[in-house]
C-alpha cells in the first residue's frame, strides 16, 4: 500500500531540508578552511593617483595605493582587462593594507589569503564568464622560429628588468605569461611549439609608451622569430556582483 500524499509530501520536504543544511555546512566548512590572515588593516590610501606597489616578506604582506580592481587581480592572477563589473569606484580609489599571517607564509599563500580578505572585508562577489575578446596572441612569425628548444630539468628560472627579459627553459606558454606583465594585457600562447627555451630578449626603452611597445614587438620577431598579432579569443572574466567599501580600521 503506498503512504497518503500528505505523508510523502513531508518526507519529500524533510530530505530537501536535510539537502540545504547539508550545502549550507559544506559551504560553511570551506570558507571556515580558507587560508585567512592573524591581523589585517585597511585605511584608505594617500598615496598620489594613479601611484601603487606592493611587498612581502615571509608571513607579511603590505599594499599601498591599491585600487579593488587591482587587488583583484593581485589575488586572481588576472589582467586588468579581466575584470569587469560595478562598483564605479573599482578602478578609482586606493587602499593601504597591511597584513600578517599566524606563520612564515610564503607569497602564494599571502595570495590566497588575500582572496579571503576581498570576501570578507569588501563583500566580494563574483562570478567567472567566457567571454570573447581582441587580445594578444603569441605565434609563429612569417620567417620561423629562431631560437631552438634546450635539454634540462623541468621548471623555468628568468629575471626580467627595463627592456630586458632574460630565461632558461622556459616554455611558449610561460613566456606568453612573462609578456602579458610587459604589455599590461592578456596574451595567450598560440605558437603551437613545445619545449622549454634559452635566450635574453632586449628593446630600446627611449620615447614614449608607444615606441617602447613597438620596439619590443620588432625585437621578438628579429631576435626570436615570434610576434604578438591583436585576435578575437575567449578569455576568462572576473565579473564582480558586489562589493563595498571596507570599514577603516
Amino acid at each position: 500500500m503506498r503512504p497518503p500524499a500528505n505523508r510523502r509530501r513531508s518526507a519529500a520536504s524533510k530530505e530537501g531540508m536535510r539537502i540545504i543544511v547539508a550545502a549550507f555546512l559544506l559551504a560553511a566548512s570551506a570558507f571556515a578552511q580558507s587560508p585567512a590572515f592573524e591581523a589585517a588593516t585597511i585605511k584608505p590610501s594617500k598615496e598620489p593617483s594613479g601611484s601603487s606597489h606592493w611587498n612581502s616578506r615571509p608571513g607579511i604582506i603590505m599594499l599601498n595605493g591599491q585600487t579593488l580592481k587591482g587587488l583583484i587581480c593581485l589575488a586572481y592572477h588576472m589582467k586588468t582587462n579581466q575584470v569587469a563589473g560595478d562598483p564605479k569606484w573599482l578602478d578609482a580609489d586606493g587602499f593601504d593594507i597591511n597584513a600578517k599571517a599566524e606563520g612564515p607564509a610564503n607569497e602564494s599563500e599571502l595570495l590566497l589569503m588575500l582572496r579571503t580578505l576581498l570576501v570578507e572585508r569588501f563583500q566580494l562577489v563574483f562570478h567567472h564568464e567566457q567571454q570573447i575578446a581582441s587580445a594578444y596572441t603569441l605565434v609563429v612569425a612569417k620567417n620561423g622560429l629562431k631560437i631552438k628548444p634546450v635539454e634540462g630539468a623541468a621548471g623555468w628560472t628568468g629575471s626580467s628588468s627595463k627592456g630586458r627579459i632574460s630565461v632558461r627553459r622556459i616554455t611558449m606558454a610561460n613566456f606568453a605569461d612573462e609578456l602579458s606583465r610587459q604589455v599590461g594585457s592578456a596574451v595567450t600562447d598560440l605558437t603551437g611549439v613545445s619545449g622549454g627555451y634559452d635566450f635574453t630578449l632586449e628593446w630600446s626603452t627611449e620615447g614614449d609608451s608607444s615606441d617602447v611597445l613597438s620596439a619590443l614587438f620588432a625585437a621578438l620577431q628579429d631576435q626570436l622569430g615570434v610576434k604578438l598579432e591583436m585576435r578575437k579569443v575567449p578569455i576568462d572574466v572576473l565579473v564582480i556582483d558586489k562589493a563595498e567599501k571596507p570599514a577603516e580600521n
